[in-house]
């Protein structure tokens, strides 16, 4: 197969794989709302570039209309990065499968990459671009400036998609590349505090320079886009061919770090889960990395609500309360059970085996909820919560919160990566139940104690909400096992699990 050959195969492999995925028909409703959302978007562009465009023809601004958009080129960058950090999904696919056939690494690379710079969601820019050009270049200028005006706007976004990639995959493998966005992003900045008139008006005039280029018919403009999207593509294939480099060579190494945790083998099967999903933590790159990012965020929050009244008012200093306390569990419960998928298979000889795996995970997110709750030690000493309310607060979460959560877990029925990480997107999403009950798990506990603090008066409220989390805990191998047999029924319907 020679490399076209290679790139149409994968591509091919990649719309089969969606038409057959298990959650096509489940995410109609998902993907309906998703539309709306972004039919909205694409007329809120659009009223964006009539109202820019009617400035930008008006007589009392200085500036030619490409030079206006260019000088606000930097702040759209930023949007587009933030909007494809937060937004948009890079979950993971099966490359290493395709490198183990005789066909070269990088076209398997390259096929990933492409997929991401022709994904439909970077024509969404046009929308804005396109409507302004033909309001107001067209008729200032000529068509080949609105044209070279379009075309450098788009692939300047191609650009970024290519930069968003980049660091997406650098940031998967360590939190330190964070460093990059903010260098790159301040570097763009340089203009508001260096030069001889620092500030924002000099930032603009920079900028709007680019535009003044266009308007004089300059190809440099997209010719600098171009390179930049030639440059990015080599830049992302050596960081995914080294990254999958490192992975293949330090696979034996994870072990030695492991600590024994031999002692929950006394506890039966459940125990041995439990092993399990500690070593999981330890050893596999998404978990570990999801537990290090719930760390960071309860060590951020908590100093942030012992040192600082952001989180005065009562609504959110409850919800930070609930939200910093569980956020294992958010992060990692809610994932139940995605990672389990890659070897639920395993363990069919094991009576009960899902039942275990699930009590396993209560128990040990249960257990970790005393971290985040160690953040809370200032604040109490600080007068600004009670012991009393963490206690209730403590037993809300272990009680109605996880078992809110783990609601979620029998349409959670995409397996997700353990390790593998993976440049581009796919149509896959999450089920629109299961983040309607994760949104739900995290928002209704803070509401409801929001409610109860105010009618009732904190003493009260915090003994029906310890009441309700010590029932649900009590009874908590009841509605586990209703659970397991949900999702075991889940699991005979779909034959096979998408993996």
């Amino acid at each position: 197969m020679n490399y076209f050959d290679v790139l149409k195969t994968i591509f091919k492999h990649q719309r089969l794989a969606e038409q057959r995925s298990i959650l096509r028909q489940d995410n109609l409703k998902g993907k309906i709302f998703a539309g709306i959302i972004i039919a909205g978007t694409i007329g809120y562009l659009i009223f964006f570039a009539i109202m820019l465009a009617l400035a930008a023809n008006s007589s009392d601004i200085s500036i030619s209309a490409a030079e206006l958009m260019f000088g606000m080129l930097p702040f759209m960058l930023l949007v587009d990065f933030s909007l494809r950090l937060f937004i948009k999904q890079t979950p993971p696919q099966l490359i290493k499968p395709y490198t183990l056939l005789p066909i070269s690494k990088n076209s398997c690379i390259d096929a990933f990459i492409l997929r991401e710079l022709f994904s439909l969601s970077n024509l969404i820019w046009l929308s804005l671009t396109v409507p302004y050009a033909l309001m107001s270049i067209l008729f200032q200028y000529d068509f080949l400036a609105a044209l070279l005006f379009v075309l450098t706007l788009h692939l300047t976004i191609l650009a970024s998609s290519m930069f968003y990639v980049c660091t997406r995959t650098l940031i998967n493998r360590s939190v330190a590349w964070w460093v990059l966005p903010i260098a790159v992003f301040g570097m763009m900045a340089t203009p508001t505090y260096i030069g001889e008139n620092p500030g924002l008006e000099n930032l603009l005039t920079r900028y709007a320079a680019i535009g003044n280029a266009i308007n004089d018919h300059s190809l440099a403009p997209l010719l600098a886009a171009a390179a930049a999207i030639f440059l990015l593509f080599f830049v992302n294939r050596f960081v995914v061919r080294t990254a999958m480099d490192q992975d293949e060579k330090r696979q034996e190494d994870n072990d030695k770090m492991l600590v024994n945790f031999g002692i929950l083998g006394r506890y039966g099967i459940t125990g041995d889960f439990m092993q399990l999903e500690i070593k999981s933590l330890f050893r596999n790159k998404n978990p570990r990395k999801s537990f290090i990012y719930g760390l960071i965020i309860a060590i951020v929050f908590g100093l942030l609500k012992a040192f600082t009244d952001i989180y005065s008012s009562n609504y959110s200093s409850v919800f930070w309360d609930i939200y910093i306390l569980s956020i294992f569990s958010i992060m990692l419960l809610s994932q139940t059970p995605s990672f389990e998928y890659k070897y639920i298979n395993c363990f069919h000889t094991i009576p009960e085996a899902i039942y275990h795996i699930l009590k396993a995970k209560y128990y040990l997110y249960t257990i970790l909820i005393l971290i985040p709750a160690g953040m809370f030690i200032p604040t109490i000493f600080l007068n600004k919560l009670s012991g009393t309310t963490l206690v209730a607060d403590i037993l809300c979460i272990a009680g109605i919160q996880h078992a809110l959560l783990l609601q979620a877990a029998p349409y959670n029925r995409v397996a997700a990566p353990l390790n593998t990480r993976l440049v581009g997107s796919t149509s896959t999403t999450p089920s629109y139940m299961k983040i309607i009950i994760t949104s739900a798990a995290i928002i209704l506990p803070s509401i409801s104690i929001t409610t109860l603090h105010a009618v009732l008066g904190a003493g009260i409220a915090n003994l029906i909400i310890g009441s309700l989390g010590l029932i649900l805990i009590a009874t908590h191998k009841y509605w586990l096992k209703n659970i397991a047999k949900r999702i075991e029924k889940n699991m005979k319907e779909n034959n096979i699990l998408e993996i």
